[in-house]
Protein backbone atom coordinates (compact mmCIF):
# COMPACT_ATOMS: atom_id res chain seq x y z
CA UNK A 1 0.00 0.00 0.00
CA UNK A 2 3.05 2.39 0.94
CA UNK A 3 4.43 1.67 -2.26
CA UNK A 4 1.35 2.77 -4.57
CA UNK A 5 0.93 5.47 -2.18
CA UNK A 6 4.64 6.73 -3.30
CA UNK A 7 4.30 5.39 -6.86
CA UNK A 8 0.49 7.71 -7.20
CA UNK A 9 1.98 11.31 -5.19
CA UNK A 10 5.45 11.21 -7.31
CA UNK A 11 3.13 10.73 -10.55
CA UNK A 12 0.61 13.22 -9.83
CA UNK A 13 3.76 15.55 -8.60
CA UNK A 14 5.80 15.12 -12.44
CA UNK A 15 2.06 16.01 -14.28
CA UNK A 16 1.82 19.25 -12.37
CA UNK A 17 5.70 20.39 -12.68
CA UNK A 18 5.44 20.35 -16.50
CA UNK A 19 4.01 23.42 -18.17
CA UNK A 20 3.33 24.91 -21.62
CA UNK A 21 3.53 28.33 -23.45
CA UNK A 22 1.59 28.97 -26.51
CA UNK A 23 1.59 32.63 -27.85
CA UNK A 24 1.88 33.96 -31.69
CA UNK A 25 4.53 35.63 -33.40
CA UNK A 26 3.74 38.25 -35.11
CA UNK A 27 5.32 41.54 -37.53
CA UNK A 28 2.67 44.65 -38.00
CA UNK A 29 -0.64 42.97 -37.51
CA UNK A 30 0.27 39.98 -39.82
CA UNK A 31 1.56 36.03 -38.59
CA UNK A 32 5.35 34.97 -39.25
CA UNK A 33 4.92 31.62 -40.10
CA UNK A 34 7.58 28.77 -39.60
CA UNK A 35 9.78 30.65 -36.85
CA UNK A 36 11.64 28.55 -34.86
CA UNK A 37 10.92 29.23 -31.07
CA UNK A 38 12.94 27.65 -28.47
CA UNK A 39 14.60 27.70 -25.40
CA UNK A 40 18.22 26.59 -25.95
CA UNK A 41 18.70 25.70 -21.87
CA UNK A 42 16.36 23.05 -22.35
CA UNK A 43 17.27 21.64 -25.88
CA UNK A 44 13.37 22.18 -26.74
CA UNK A 45 12.27 24.26 -29.57
CA UNK A 46 9.49 24.47 -32.16
CA UNK A 47 7.65 26.12 -35.26
CA UNK A 48 4.83 28.64 -35.20
CA UNK A 49 2.62 27.78 -37.64
CA UNK A 50 0.87 29.40 -40.52
CA UNK A 51 -1.20 31.52 -38.53
CA UNK A 52 2.13 32.37 -36.27
CA UNK A 53 0.61 30.83 -33.35
CA UNK A 54 2.73 27.98 -31.31
CA UNK A 55 3.00 25.85 -28.57
CA UNK A 56 6.53 24.78 -26.11
CA UNK A 57 5.04 21.50 -24.22
CA UNK A 58 6.70 19.51 -21.21
CA UNK A 59 8.77 22.59 -19.69
CA UNK A 60 9.69 22.78 -15.96
CA UNK A 61 8.93 25.81 -14.13
CA UNK A 62 11.58 28.66 -14.10
CA UNK A 63 13.07 31.42 -15.73
CA UNK A 64 14.31 31.05 -19.21
CA UNK A 65 15.45 32.73 -22.12
CA UNK A 66 12.90 32.56 -25.35
CA UNK A 67 14.59 33.00 -28.99
CA UNK A 68 13.05 33.72 -31.68
CA UNK A 69 14.12 33.14 -35.69
CA UNK A 70 12.64 33.73 -38.82
CA UNK A 71 13.61 34.21 -42.02
CA UNK A 72 13.81 38.23 -42.76
CA UNK A 73 13.69 38.96 -39.52
CA UNK A 74 16.04 40.11 -36.90
CA UNK A 75 17.00 37.03 -34.17
CA UNK A 76 14.84 38.04 -30.85
CA UNK A 77 15.31 37.19 -27.61
CA UNK A 78 13.32 37.81 -24.04
CA UNK A 79 13.12 36.56 -20.53
CA UNK A 80 9.99 34.31 -19.39
CA UNK A 81 8.93 33.00 -16.28
CA UNK A 82 7.55 29.70 -16.48
CA UNK A 83 4.29 29.00 -15.85
CA UNK A 84 3.06 31.67 -17.85
CA UNK A 85 -0.40 31.81 -19.92
CA UNK A 86 0.37 33.58 -23.32
CA UNK A 87 3.21 35.24 -24.91
CA UNK A 88 3.06 37.47 -28.07
CA UNK A 89 6.40 38.23 -30.16
CA UNK A 90 6.74 41.40 -32.42
CA UNK A 91 9.52 40.72 -34.73
CA UNK A 92 11.56 43.33 -36.43
CA UNK A 93 12.22 43.14 -40.54
CA UNK A 94 15.71 42.88 -41.45
CA UNK A 95 15.46 44.11 -44.85
CA UNK A 96 16.61 47.65 -45.28
CA UNK A 97 14.39 49.93 -47.36
CA UNK A 98 16.62 51.95 -49.55
CA UNK A 99 15.95 55.65 -51.43
CA UNK A 100 15.41 55.86 -55.12
CA UNK A 101 18.12 54.36 -57.38
CA UNK A 102 19.01 55.86 -60.19
CA UNK A 103 20.95 53.84 -62.93
CA UNK A 104 22.55 55.18 -65.84
CA UNK A 105 24.19 53.71 -68.78
CA UNK A 106 25.47 54.38 -72.30
CA UNK A 107 25.63 52.38 -75.37
CA UNK A 108 28.11 51.11 -77.81
CA UNK A 109 27.72 50.56 -81.10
Amino acid sequence: MRVLTLFLFLGSFTLIAQQEITGKVMHRSTAVPFAKIGIRSLSLSTESKEDGSFTLLNLPSGKYELEVRAQGYENFSMLISVPCTFIEIELTSSFQEFEEVVVTGTMKE
